[in-house]
């Protein structure tokens, strides 16, 4: 179980069977335009560009190079308005989460996770802010899902702004990047045995302008995700060909 949450652990960043899917035929733009939300200034100009045309984000772990993690995203437009998937994949190329967030509001509209069975599962959100919508006050996401026959996961995730408009380099370039520190907490719930175990960890979280999410890092030395490039759908179709 401990090795099971710390790899759940290392994989979070943030953030598709169960997300909202658009149905174009029957969108209509007066509704949309409609259910669009008031937005998020402090973070907009930080999150990721809304474009309909899939890219992958590169991650390499700083303290094990040979690991890597794969971000697929884009944004779709229905009755709902306009939202942005992020689909993550392991260094394998397999879909392990999904997030549908609200391109306005920058919450969270449907969680999907895989879990240890290999299903995926849709997540029961109970709050979907991830992230603060001003300065001095923190964000909250709370999800849950069935990780096996008898288990399930509550995850909840206090991020807050460290400081803001930092220049780092990204993809060699100076950028603006914002920093958060992320408190999370994961519990097992045995519905058999009733049995409940907590793991917390705190993680480091970094947003570039104009990219999205730069890095992450957990404590202890655990994992440091960073950047390293972005590219087509069809190279990194191409990259597992080979």
């Amino acid at each position: 179980m401990y090795k099971t949450a710390l790899f759940i652990i290392g994989i979070i960043g943030i953030l598709v069977c169960s997300c909202t899917a658009p149905n174009n035929d029957e969108y209509d733009p007066d509704k949309a335009k409609a259910n669009r939300f008031k937005g998020n200034p402090l973070l907009k100009p930080y999150f990721y560009p809304l474009e309909s045309v899939p890219k992958i984000y590169i991650y390499r772990d700083k303290i094990n190079g040979l690991l890597e993690q794969f971000h697929r995203v884009y944004t779709l437009t229905d009755n709902e308005g306009e939202h942005l998937i992020v689909e993550r994949y392991n260094m394998k190329g397999e879909l392990y989460e999904a997030l549908n967030i609200n391109t306005d509001s920058l919450n969270v509209m449907d969680q999907m996770i895989v879990n240890q069975k290999g299903e995926k599962t849709k997540a029961i959100l109970f709050k979907g802010d991830i992230f603060p919508v001003r300065e001095k006050q923190a964000s909250v996401f709370k999800s849950e899902w069935i990780w096996n026959d008898t288990t399930s996961v509550h995850r909840t995730v206090k991020r807050t702004l460290l400081k803001s408009n930092a220049l780092m380099e990204v993809l060699g370039k100076k950028i603006p990047s914002m920093h958060f520190q992320d408190d999370m907490e994961f519990t097992y719930h045995n519905a058999i045995t009733k049995d409940r175990k907590l793991f917390i960890e705190k993680q480091k979280t970094v947003y570039a302008k104009g990219i999205g999410l730069l890095e992450w890092e957990g404590t202890n030395n655990k994992v440091h995700f960073q950047l390293e490039r972005i590219i087509s759908q069809e190279e990194w179709i191409n990259m597992f060909k080979r």
